[in-house]
């Protein structure tokens, strides 16, 4: 490996200097070469690299043959178990040996959708790259105003 300079440094650039020293060895045991998971808006995206074809899936277009009724379901957290299953099913069950995993602003939901993957898969990742990751912060729950709280007792009664 040869030795670059830190501000000419970026993923793709790391990421082809790593498949360049280990390409010949790993090709073969390792069926997706490259699987990134971001997130914009609240919808999960996956990008991967398949057969020599890269692709990007967002979480509604992977659940659209199975979801058609369900209008909020793409977004929400119980949608990570059928979405870790149907790529499973889409890369008929490789899904289990990824050579390299990109997981991008690592939050509280790109968490529970690798534990979920963890869970159900159980799968061997060579390299994890995780990117400006989050610290949880504790909230203390809030008060309810007074006023609110009588609006509140008032529209109960009106029902």
């Amino acid at each position: 490996m040869t030795l670059i300079n830190i501000s000419d440094l970026n993923l793709t650039k790391l990421y082809y200097l790593y498949l360049e020293n280990n390409y010949y060895r790993k090709v073969n045991t390792y069926p997706l070469s490259y699987f990134s998971l971001f997130m914009h808006k609240k919808l999960n995206y996956y990008k991967y690299i398949y057969n020599h074809k890269q692709t990007i899936l967002s979480n509604g277009q992977l659940l659209k043959i199975r979801t058609k009724l369900t209008k909020f379901f793409k977004k929400s957290r119980k949608s990570i178990g059928s979405s870790v299953n149907s790529l499973n099913k889409l890369f008929s069950k490789q899904f289990n040996k990824i050579n390299f995993f990109y997981c991008k602003n690592y939050n509280y939901r790109n968490y529970l959708w690798l534990k979920k993957y963890t869970v159900l898969i159980k799968p061997t990742i060579e390299s994890f790259m995780i990117t400006r990751g989050w610290n949880y912060v504790h909230k203390y729950k809030r008060r309810i105003k007074k006023k609110i709280y009588r609006n509140l007792i008032k529209q109960s009664f009106i029902v």
